[in-house]
């Protein structure tokens, strides 16, 4: 019946939006408890992060849960015959991109489809996207935004909607990968959950080319490939620019990263061919750190380390003892 003098509050699936009310209602009442709270979060750094920590002063920890449960859903595709050797595969698409939120923060998804319609490279590529999106029901032409309505015509794009890969009802299969169809494409755009906040965030979406061994850009926030470069994967700075990846304004960071798009869709398919074999070595490597005990270790041991040293700078002992060499 007493309040917690120490609270451990876990919120390690999601990213943090400006407004989240989880944060907000158990914010408030610790703080009316008078508990310490120490926030463990999916994300190492934002500005949303920091203004939630700041404003309850919380204490923080950043613990990678994304990969951790990407590891666990795509165990079974380690060592699976369905998935080629990058340069033993028929490449057929110049792109793949697998859309089913739309609604709500995930503009970028809209656009994407946009631009692509616009310019006539949909036939470049393999894209799905509803026509509602699955949770709120809404169509592209009530949350496309306002900003954009002079370039497009959401109207347009209702009418070629729902386009689908493997999944025609759009059902949640953050779990699964497609296989087949996928490899017969040479770049996967990640359609990441978050975009348009400077939030430190990374989902599933982002494994699965990695376990799919292709090349990929990210339409994600700042530092998504910095942060996949510190979990000791490769990316692809060697063929394309991917300065994009620095840019704060969203719009920009956008557009570099659709030049890229842009260009791989021009060329010709047995370009695309002969530089799946350049990339090989690369693309395999990231696979195998995927699934090693080394990416593993890295989550963990840093994890800890810091809950050693949160330790010391409270002055308690947690519970359970801590050991590093376990």
């Amino acid at each position: 019946y007493d309040y917690p003098d120490l609270v451990f509050l876990l919120y390690d699936q999601e990213p943090i939006w400006s407004n989240v009310s989880f944060l907000t209602y158990y914010g408030e009442l610790f703080k009316e408890w008078g508990s310490t709270v120490v926030l463990i979060s999916g994300q190492e750094y934002g500005d949303n992060l920091a203004a939630y920590i700041k404003k309850y002063n919380w204490h923080f920890v950043h613990f990678q849960h994304q990969i951790l449960a990407s590891r666990d859903w795509f165990r079974g595709y380690n060592n699976n015959p369905m998935i080629k050797s990058p340069a033993t595969r028929e490449l057929k698409k110049h792109f793949v991109s697998f859309n089913r939120l739309f609604a709500e923060n995930r503009p970028h998804r809209c656009r994407l489809l946009a631009d692509l319609h616009q310019i006539n490279l949909l036939d470049k590529g393999l894209i799905s996207f509803p026509k509602h999106d699955p949770v709120t029901q809404q169509t592209i032409s009530e949350v496309f935004p306002s900003e954009h309505l002079l370039k497009y015509n959401p109207n347009d794009l209702e009418e070629i909607l729902p386009l689908s890969i493997d999944n025609v009802d759009h059902s949640n299969l953050s779990f699964e990968i497609e296989t087949q169809q996928t490899q017969q494409c040479f770049l996967h755009i990640v359609t990441e959950t978050a975009f348009d906040i400077c939030e430190n965030y990374i989902s599933e979406k982002v494994f699965k080319p990695i376990v799919l061994k292709q090349p990929f850009v990210v339409l994600g926030t700042p530092g998504t490939l910095e942060t996949i470069n510190g979990l000791g994967f490769d990316t692809f700075g060697e063929y394309w620019s991917e300065r994009y990846d620095v840019i704060t304004n969203h719009n920009q960071r956008y557009e570099q990263a659709f030049e890229i798009v842009k260009k791989i869709a021009s060329w010709p398919m047995k370009d695309c061919q002969y530089l799946y074999s350049v990339m090989e070595e690369t693309l395999e490597r990231n696979y195998n750190h995927f699934f090693s005990k080394e990416v593993l270790d890295t989550i963990f041991l840093r994890f800890y380390s810091d809950l050693i040293g949160l330790e010391k700078k409270l002055g308690v002992r947690f519970e359970v003892p801590l050991h590093l060499d376990a």
